[in-house]
């Protein structure tokens, strides 16, 4: 099933009208055109949770939390987010 798919899916149950204003839904990295077979389940997207997912081999992380709360000036691995995102 498609990265798009899963998201439209979850969307279904729980719709971005329902977030709060601060909130950050959707997908944040990757791409919508993904195909996943297998999703990892978390609150956070942690340095563990990516380790965890890499080895049970993931193709998607579902998170409580979203990586991403408020806009981003750069995307590498030199700060929290950018570590997460690229990789």
């Amino acid at each position: 099933m498609k990265c798009s798919e899963i998201i439209k899916i979850l969307e279904t149950l729980s719709p971005r009208s329902m977030a709060c204003d601060w909130d950050n839904p959707g997908l944040l990295a990757g791409r919508s055109g993904k195909e996943v077979n297998t999703i990892f389940l978390a609150v956070d997207a942690t340095d563990s949770v990516i380790e965890q997912a890499e080895q049970a081999g993931a193709d998607m992380i579902l998170t409580h939390h979203p990586l991403i709360f408020k806009g981003i000036k750069q995307v590498s691995d030199q700060n929290f987010i950018g570590r997460r995102a690229c990789g």
